[in-house]
C-alpha cells in the first residue's frame, strides 16, 4: 500500500524513490510529477494437488513471493524544455539497468512514503513513515504526442522482491533484553553486529524466545582478534568480518523477529565480545 492523500486533511501524500519525489504537495501544480493512482498486486505461491478419488484438493502453505506497485501519473512542466528535463530525470531515477550497474545491491532502493494512522500514541504525527525495497520492472520510455501539451503520461511498475512494508525507523537492542515487537504485523529479519576485544568463544550463542519458538544460532569466534567486527545477516545467512580474524557458523538457525510478540534475546559464551547489537525494521503485512 502506498497512500497518495491523507483522508483526514485532504492533503497529498508524497513518496520518493532514488532522489525523485512524486505527488509532492509543495510543488507548483504546473511543475510536478502528478500521481493519479497506485495499484498494488501481490504474487503468491501455493502448492496444491487434486484429491485422487474425489472433489477438492490438498493445499499447502502460502508464500508471498513478490509485490508490484503500478504508479500511474503525469509529468507536468511550464515549458517544453522543462518538461523534457523532468522526463530525463524520471528516466534516470527509475532505470533498473542503470541502478543495478551502479550499486552493489543490484539496484534495490528504498521507496519511501507515509501511511495515515489513528494510533497517535505510537506514531505521534498520525503518519507511519514507511518503505519498501523496490526496483522498476522496466525503464521509463516517454511517449510523445502533439495532444499532450506540456505533460507526459507515465506508468511505472515498482517491483519488490520482499513484499513486506517496513517502518522507516530502525529498531536496535544492545545486549540481552526482551524487546517489544508487538506493533509489527509481519516477521522481519535482523542483523547482528558483534565487536570483539580478542579471540571469542567457539560456541558464542544468541537465542530468541518468543510466542512461536525458541531459536538459537551458534558461532565460532575463536579465530577473532581485537577490533574485529562480525556482521551476521540473518536474511541472507551470511557472516562477514571487518578485520583480520574469522567467524563461522557452527549450528542452529537464523531466526526472524516475531511480530505481535515480545522477543527475548539472550547471549551465552560471550568471552572476547565487547558488544552484541541486534538491529531490525518493524514490518507490516500491508
Amino acid at each position: 500500500m502506498i497512500p497518495i492523500y491523507n483522508g483526514k486533511t485532504g492533503a497529498k501524500l508524497s513518496f520518493a524513490y532514488n532522489g525523485l519525489t512524486f505527488n509532492n504537495p509543495d510543488d507548483d501544480p504546473l511543475d510536478t510529477y502528478k500521481v493519479d493512482s497506485v495499484v498494488p498486486v501481490t504474487t503468491v505461491q501455493m502448492y496444491s494437488e487434486p484429491h485422487a478419488k474425489g472433489d477438492g484438493s490438498e493445499m499447502y502453505d502460502v508464500r508471498k513471493i513478490a509485490l508490484v506497485h503500478r504508479v500511474n501519473g503525469w509529468v507536468v512542466a511550464k515549458t517544453h524544455a522543462g518538461l523534457w528535463d523532468k522526463i530525463v530525470a524520471l528516466a534516470a531515477a527509475v532505470d533498473p539497468a542503470k541502478l543495478s550497474h551502479e550499486s552493489s545491491d543490484n539496484g534495490w532502493k528504498q521507496l519511501t512514503f507515509n501511511v495515515p494512522t489513528a494510533d497517535v500514541t505510537n506514531y505521534t504525527t498520525g503518519l507511519v513513515s514507511s518503505f519498501y525495497y523496490a526496483r522498476a520492472r522496466a525503464p521509463f520510455d516517454a511517449q510523445s504526442s502533439q495532444y499532450f501539451g506540456l505533460t507526459c503520461p507515465y506508468q511505472i511498475d515498482f517491483l519488490s522482491k520482499d513484499p513486506a512494508r517496513y517502518y522507516a525507523t530502525q529498531q536496535s537492542q544492545t545486549g540481552a533484553a526482551t524487546v517489544d515487537n508487538s506493533l509489527a504485523t509481519y516477521r522481519s529479519w535482523p542483523t547482528l553486529t558483534i565487536t570483539l576485544s580478542g579471540a571469542g568463544a567457539a560456541n558464542y550463542t544468541i537465542t530468541n524466545t518468543n510466542t512461536t519458538a525458541t531459536t538459537s544460532l551458534v558461532l565460532d569466534l575463536s579465530a577473532g582478534v581485537a577490533a574485529d567486527v562480525v556482521v551476521v545477516d540473518f536474511e541472507n545467512r551470511t557472516i562477514t568480518v571487518t578485520g583480520s580474524g574469522t567467524a563461522t557458523w557452527v549450528s542452529g538457525d537464523y531466526f526472524y523477529m516475531e511480530p505481535l510478540s515480545s522477543n527475548a534475546i539472550t547471549y551465552s559464551n560471550t568471552s572476547g565480545v565487547t558488544s552484541s547489537v541486534l538491529t531490525w525494521y518493524r514490518a507490516f503485512s500491508g
